[in-house]
């Protein structure tokens, strides 16, 4: 008499272990998320200061800030490789969302503190340094008259385009982009460089290209191996003299 205990049939139908797809810690990808998040502030800093460059060439620094801050992710969400379409698209967009709503911020300050310089309110400055005879009282009433500016520019938004902040900003950009404040007694007429229509499309082309430059750093993501082009030591590899061969021998055949 048999007293071993029946052993389970394996149904060969049923995917085995390896057949099951395993995905890595979808933590790491999201943590990923964050750490491009991070990059991408000093980078709108920067790129803040490069919208307003001729022919519209500062579009190209939505694809490097992509790039650079995506590959820095990379090492972070490897981890988690195979990471899902969806996820990916998941990703790029917050981080779209959060990198546009960081760059109108920077694009609003950097705007704000250039409406006052030279040669904007020369005949004040011209006034302020004939009648302060104290060096240090004429470089801080020169300031003031920046600072007024700067007050009477966010009190015409606040007035005309609320809230007076970088939202706007970009209202004010996309309807009018032109406005005259007066600073003790002198107007000048403020004129942003991209206004109009030509606003949105620049912020909307910029974040598509933004779009982009994070799908390709995070592209390879979508493999379950690491993708190499370099073979290591030991590692099979075919000479292309032994495939042109085999091609030869394929069409005698």
């Amino acid at each position: 008499m048999d007293t071993h205990p029946a052993q389970p049939q394996i149904d060969a139908t049923q995917p085995t272990d390896g057949d099951v797809p395993s995905f890595g810690p979808a933590r790491y990808w999201w943590r990923a998320v964050l750490v491009a998040a991070i990059i991408t502030v000093p980078l709108n800093w920067l790129l803040g200061s490069l919208l307003w460059l001729p022919y519209y060439s500062g579009l190209f620094g939505f694809l490097v800030e992509g790039l650079i801050a995506g590959a820095v992710a990379f090492r972070v969400a490897r981890a988690a490789r195979p990471v899902t379409k969806w996820n990916r698209m998941v990703g790029i967009a917050l981080l779209v969302v959060f990198s546009i709503n960081v760059l109108l911020l920077f694009e609003y300050h950097h705007f704000r503190n250039k409406i006052a310089l030279p040669p904007k309110f020369v005949t004040t400055r011209n006034r302020i340094i004939r009648q302060e005879k104290d060096e240090a009282a004429r470089v801080a009433a020169v300031r003031a008259v920046e600072t007024q500016a700067q007050q009477a520019f966010a009190n015409m938004l606040a007035n005309n385009f609320p809230p007076a902040n970088a939202y706007g900003y970009a209202r004010w950009a996309t309807v009018a982009g032109v406005a005259d404040i007066e600073v003790q007694g002198e107007r000048e007429r403020i004129e942003a460089r991209h206004r109009g229509w030509i606003w949105p499309v620049r912020t909307g082309i910029g974040a598509l290209l933004l779009a982009l430059g994070f799908w390709l750093a995070f592209d390879a993501l979508a493999q379950r191996e690491p993708v190499r082009n370099v073979l290591l030591p030991g590692e099979p590899f075919d000479e292309i003299d032994d495939l042109d061969d085999e091609e030869d021998e394929a069409e005698e055949a």
